[in-house]
């Protein structure tokens, strides 16, 4: 007869009167991470003159935000020379100008700088006006507290600076003036113009002829930025540079707010004051010259923001 097995040996492990520990099971769970968050977009705000969509609408500088800025933190050099004793080529100075803001060297050289504040700077000229005279203008932006926006500006816009002699001016609004925009300078040809150069340089712009009542001149401002166009156009509208003749010494002194009608009523053709603006448009604006431009006569040129919707 067969005996019945022998009953199962306690665990050798488990202390007499336990229940032998349960198998140990691997993790099946990943152990808990840290979760990964999205950096959070700065807030939409008001535009400000950064090179930045403040507003969040795609576009940089806009709504007129750069106005204020340019007025303030940039300046218009303008320069006259009798004899050709302008400057030779592109230069970074005319006469004492820029390192000083105004300039008189004897009759036949004289220079003059807005001031940041919108007013008009006045030019007195000397001598008969003709065919051996130049005109020049330079930009210049500087803000310690914004290097990367005067650096942008003075090398994306410019003014530019027509003449033309018998009443051959490119027509109110044209987009060119003989060679400008597409060349910074030019003194060929019955349309000759300069510009700022987008480099704070002068470029002698050789007046033609005999400068008298038959003589046109034109001003742009013009703003371009290929890698960023809708920026470019928004500071262009934001600004207005205004220039003016005046015959009989009727121009009012520096820092004055207005020229004859300007800038309230820019393109006036008539009148001992005359004066343009450039409308925001990048396009060239005329006015007709008043009487034989000699030593009696006042050129005045002033910086301005431009109210934008």
């Amino acid at each position: 007869m067969a005996l019945p097995d022998p009953p199962d040996a306690p665990d050798a492990a488990a202390a007499p009167g336990t229940e032998p520990a349960p198998p140990t099971m691997a993790p099946t769970m990943a152990p808990t991470m840290a979760p990964t968050m999205a950096p959070t977009a700065p807030p939409c705000v008001a535009e400000t003159c950064n090179g930045r969509d403040d507003d969040c609408n795609g576009v940089a500088d806009d709504h007129g935000a750069c106005g204020p800025w340019v007025e303030r933190q940039c300046r218009l050099v303008l320069g006259w020379a009798d004899s050709h004793n302008g400057p030779a080529g592109a230069s970074p100075a005319w006469g004492p100008c820029p390192q000083v803001e105004q300039g008189n060297v004897g009759e036949n050289l004289r220079c003059d700088s807005t001031g940041g504040d919108g007013l008009f700077l006045n030019i007195d000229l000397a001598g008969n006006v003709n065919d051996d005279d130049q005109l020049g203008v330079a930009l210049l932006c500087e803000d310690a507290a914004a290097p990367d926006v005067a650096a942008w500006t003075q090398t994306h816009c410019a003014l530019f600076l027509g003449h033309a002699d018998n009443g051959d001016g490119a027509p109110e609004g044209s987009p060119t003036w003989g060679a400008c925009p597409d060349s910074v300078h030019s003194n060929a040809g019955p349309l000759r113009c300069t510009s700022t150069g987008f480099d704070a340089r002068f470029r002698a712009l050789n007046l033609s002829g005999d400068v008298d009542d038959n003589d046109d001149v034109g001003v742009a401002w013009i703003c371009r930025d290929p890698g960023d166009a809708a920026r470019a156009a928004a500071v262009q509208a934001a600004v207005e540079v205004f220039f003016g003749q005046a015959d009989e010494d009727l121009g009012p002194p520096d820092g004055s707010p207005t020229w004859g009608s300007c800038p309230g009523a820019p393109n006036v053709a008539r009148g001992e004051l005359r004066c343009t603006g450039t409308a925001g448009d990048g396009r060239f604006h005329r006015f007709r010259m008043e009487g034989d431009v000699d030593g009696n006569d006042d050129l005045g040129l002033a910086l301005k923001r431009r109210l934008v919707p």
